[in-house]
Formats: C-alpha cells, structure tokens, sequence
C-alpha cells in the first residue's frame, strides 16, 4: 500500500473544508428564506392577537398572527413551566399580549395566563 503524498493529503482536507463550508451556508440560507416577512420584536413592540403558527429556527420562535402579522421572537425560557422554552410551549390558539416598551410577554391558554421575559430567562 502506497503513503499518500503530503501534498495530496492537503489538497483533501481544503478541499473537506471548502465543501463543509458550503454546505452550512446552504443550509443556513435555506433555513432563513422567508425570515424577511417576519418582524424582529424588541421591547417596543407591540403584539396582541391568537397565534394560528408556530415554528421554531435555532431557539427562536416564528409566529404567525390571526391578523396576517409575523414576529420573530428571540429565545425566551422560563424555568417555572415544563417545557421551559418559549417555543416549546406556546401552541397555535394561544393568545399572546406584549405591551411596548415592556419585556414581558403574556400569553393566554383557556383561563390561564403564562409570561416570558423577551430575550432572557426566568429562574
């Protein structure tokens, strides 16, 4: 059996690397096509409304109004509920409420009202 060449051997792992690379990019893209019709929620948004989707990118949640409106919101745990991610636990049909230049989002299941902090945890 013949050593490869050094020479070869780095050719190969540029050539792994370069196409690793790419692969996330792709990836990355195919994953954010679209995020444009989303509106990115900061603490002077304001938000009230029933969620009719949901769906999770990287931690974050993308939901989808009754009204046609879409929000991003950034990751948001609250380690009083069982899930604690806020994408885990909100369903489409809850109601959500964000008064602006407020960081607490409520949202409303049945006769219960459960909050998240935005952008951060609660302990």
């Amino acid at each position: 059996m013949e050593i490869l060449k050094p020479k070869l051997l780095i050719s190969f792992f540029i050539l792994l690397f370069a196409t690793a690379i790419l692969v996330t990019i792709i990836d990355e893209r195919k994953y954010t096509k679209g995020f444009s019709e989303f509106s990115l929620v900061d603490k002077s948004t304001e938000i009230s409304g029933i969620i009719v989707h949901l769906r999770e990118y990287r931690g974050n949640s993308l939901i989808e109004m009754n009204d046609g409106s879409k929000y991003w919101l950034k990751l948001a745990k609250n380690y009083n509920y069982d899930p604690p991610t806020l994408y885990e636990f909100v369903k489409n049909g809850d109601s959500i409420l964000k008064q602006p230049n407020n960081d607490t989002i409520f949202f409303f299941r049945g006769s219960s009202r459960y909050y998240f902090l935005y952008d951060t945890a609660v302990h």
